[in-house]
């Protein structure tokens, strides 16, 4: 069993989320878009952006993404043609395309908790145990 609780604000506020789902990704709204698919990397045509989709929900139009180091962190920009690596396309909505996290960044507490059934031994078993340790 896992369990992980958590919980946080929600974006640009102080008040502690209720919701049960909410996404700590930023987000576009398309106002038109075919092509695009989960697992695929996205390219701004004006910004240079390069994301990666992490959802797509083709009935709203909305891409959840995520970007690193080796993306970079450009931001995306409204009204923008955006372009799929395996050729899909999409253009950012002009007003409100650009969606923030649900979530505020660095708020709330996480718990992890995880149990495991116990593991039955012999009293004839042998374990070896090995540690390595780097200075």
């Amino acid at each position: 069993m896992q369990l992980c609780l958590f919980h946080t604000y929600s974006y640009g506020t102080s008040t502690i989320a209720t919701d049960t789902t909410l996404s700590s990704l930023k987000g576009l709204q398309f106002s038109a878009h075919t092509g695009l698919f989960v697992g695929d990397y996205i390219t701004g045509g004006t910004s240079g952006a390069v994301a990666f989709i992490d959802s797509y929900d083709a009935d709203t139009g909305i891409v959840r993404y995520h970007q690193n180091d080796k993306t970079g962190y450009n931001t995306f920009q409204l009204s923008e043609a955006i372009v799929g690596h395996t050729g899909g396309t999409a253009t950012v909505a002009a007003s409100a395309g650009l969606l923030h996290a649900e979530v505020q960044p660095f708020t709330g507490e996480v718990l992890f908790l995880e149990n495991r059934a116990p593991i039955n031994r012999s009293a004839s078993q042998i374990e070896d145990i090995k540690v390595i340790i780097e200075f």
